[in-house]
């Protein structure tokens, strides 16, 4: 997910994603996110945990 740089810090993001899930559940959803290294701690401290490592071909 991306905020506009404007509405960062604001509770903007948290309140989507809040949304998302209360939704997804409801409608029985498997929820699963795939994050940035550095973006991770955002999503634990919203109630996500991780789950698998993966990998990507760099060469």
């Amino acid at each position: 997910m991306i905020v506009h740089p404007d509405y960062r810090r604001k509770g903007t993001g948290n309140e989507i994603m809040r949304k998302l899930v209360e939704e997804y559940q409801k409608a029985n959803i498997h929820i699963e996110l795939f994050s940035e290294h550095n973006n991770a701690s955002y999503y634990e401290n919203i109630g996500f945990k991780e789950f698998a490592i993966g990998m990507k071909y760099n060469k």
